[in-house]
């Protein structure tokens, strides 16, 4: 009995561990930098009103639609974007090449 136990929670163990490294390997890809193209992208029902003018607010500059629906690219820095995006209902994340439109260029 002991042995079944060990092995069902060697099994959870292992695959708790891959999916924290697969969770810390998305977080690092789609943290937002410190200052650089980020993508926003409104999780709410109306978050995208208003979503530029604060970015344009915030000295971000746009630089086009995101891959999403309503999302934008913009370059800027994120302690001036963030904090209020966030409190708008607007997710900010890096913008990675392959997700928005450059392909073979790095972001």
């Amino acid at each position: 009995m002991s042995l079944r136990f060990s092995a069902a929670f060697f099994r959870h163990a292992v695959a708790a561990q891959i999916a924290c490294v697969v969770g810390a390997m998305l977080f690092a890809a789609l943290y937002p930098p410190a200052r650089g193209k980020m993508i926003l992208i409104p999780i709410w029902p109306g978050a995208e009103r208003g979503m530029l003018a604060l970015a344009i607010d915030e000295h971000a500059l746009l630089i086009g639609q995101g891959p999403l629906s309503n999302s934008f690219v913009v370059f800027g820095e994120r302690s001036a974007i963030a904090a209020g995006m966030l409190r708008r209902g607007v997710l900010v994340l890096a913008a990675p090449p392959a997700a928005c439109g450059e392909r073979g260029r790095l972001a």
